[in-house]
């Protein structure tokens, strides 16, 4: 996913680093990349092979890469998304709270 990287890359430059949110999401999109492209080369050698597992490593890889190709799709839209900023601007500003007050601000439900 170059294109996502790189529109980081510009819009934030060397405050890139402070953007853990969305290079969490790039950094999964690249791992089921990854997954994908291993699930392939074993299931090819599999099936170049004639193993008689080739089949089911076939269905399996199918599986993976179909659900691994929605995770990614659907993260890296959420990239561009205004709610996900939202939430991402929610979460430094409460993580902020928490820090600035030594641990959780809302009372124990319970008093205790």
């Amino acid at each position: 996913h170059p294109q996502p990287v790189q529109d980081i890359v510009v819009k934030h430059k060397k405050g890139v680093i402070e953007r853990q949110h969305e290079l969490n999401r790039l950094a999964e999109g690249a791992m089921h990349a990854y997954a994908m492209a291993a699930a392939l080369s074993r299931a090819d050698q599999s099936l170049r092979a004639g193993a008689a597992s080739a089949e089911y490593e076939t269905r399996l890889v199918h599986y993976l890469c179909n659900e691994s190709a929605d995770w990614i799709q659907y993260n890296l839209g959420q990239l561009k998304s205004n709610r996900t900023q939202t939430s991402i601007e929610l979460s430094k500003d409460i993580s902020k709270t928490v820090c600035d007050n030594g641990g959780v601000v809302q009372v124990n439900p319970l008093g205790l």
